[in-house]
């Protein structure tokens, strides 16, 4: 579908000027436990889970966010990050929407002087031949399609704006339509620009194109302020979470360690008649008294 705002006048013209436009394991000695282990042995010792409580720097003094101040503070952050990109995205959408506009009122001024010149002096007028209507998407407005000839004989093309219902549209297929050009019949030629004679009754809120970019743009603004809004409240919450965390100590940060490794300990279960090596985690008999995948003596 062709875009007929897209071009502006001074490149040809929204209407006339002949054109269209339209994202392996380690090997361990067993010496290394004490004397009377024999050989060596091979294995892989167990990923031991480890965790340090996150201290920072806010409001110029160390603070200290235990695990479910860390854990909302990460949320927040990536949640933070996906509202800033989408504002960003919305921005230049709505900056593109006015653009758009823009144009097409820079448009509809320039044209609606053309039309209004030539009404009165017709050898600003010309008669044109419409050879296709196109209706503007779920619109119930058409543009027409037609052709001129110049003073000289050339063929021009031009479109007009979204602005004929469809038997408006019919009509001016068989019966044609007079054109306003911007230059005077006898000194056109085929870059000349040119609009529809009746384009000078028309208002700019009639044309669909127009009235769907400034819909665009209202509904892109609405949404542009409420990401950005959610965005800034989550900011806060995570500026809060650091502002009313107590100041690190080595205490909190000690008890924390050791609260984080008991719960990694206690989620690994051992198997009634065996225990569990302190050292490597490999779970042995009640018979053996040293740890076969390490070689460590059993701790009573």
């Amino acid at each position: 579908m062709p875009s007929g705002h897209s071009g502006g006048h001074s490149g040809g013209g929204h209407f006339g000027g002949g054109s269209f436009s339209s994202h392996s394991g380690g090997h361990f000695g067993g010496s290394s436990f004490g004397s009377g282990v024999r050989g060596s042995f091979s294995g892989v010792r167990p990923h031991r889970p480890w965790y340090s409580p996150r201290v920072v720097v806010f409001g110029g003094r160390q603070v200290y966010l235990n695990s479910g101040r860390a854990s909302a503070g990460s949320i927040l952050g990536v949640l933070i990050t996906i509202g800033i990109i989408i504002t960003a995205i919305m921005g230049f959408i709505w900056l593109d929407c006015n653009d758009k506009i823009s144009t097409i009122q820079n448009d509809y001024a320039f044209y609606q002087t053309m039309a209004n010149d030539a009404a009165d002096n017709v050898l600003y007028q010309t008669l044109g031949e419409v050879y296709d209507i196109k209706r503007y998407e779920s619109s119930d407005k058409y543009c027409i399609f037609y052709t001129f000839k110049t003073f000289d004989n050339k063929t021009v093309e031009g479109y007009t704006y979204y602005v004929y219902d469809h038997s408006q549209a019919l009509y001016l297929k068989d019966h044609g339509v007079v054109l306003a050009l911007d230059t005077t019949f006898n000194k056109s030629n085929a870059t000349t620009d040119s609009v529809p004679l009746d384009f000078r009754n028309t208002k700019l809120e009639d044309d669909a194109e127009y009235n769907d970019f400034t819909s665009q743009r209202g509904f892109v603004s609405t949404g542009t302020w409420i990401v950005g809004g959610i965005t800034l409240l989550l900011g806060i919450a995570n500026l809060m979470i650091r502002a009313t965390a107590g100041k690190a100590t080595e205490e909190q940060i000690a008890a924390e360690q050791q609260s984080t490794t008991t719960n990694n300990n206690s989620t690994q279960s051992t198997p009634a008649g065996t225990w569990r090596c302190g050292y490597c985690g490999t779970v042995n008999d009640n018979g053996k008294e040293r740890c076969e995948g390490c070689g460590a003596m059993r701790q009573k």
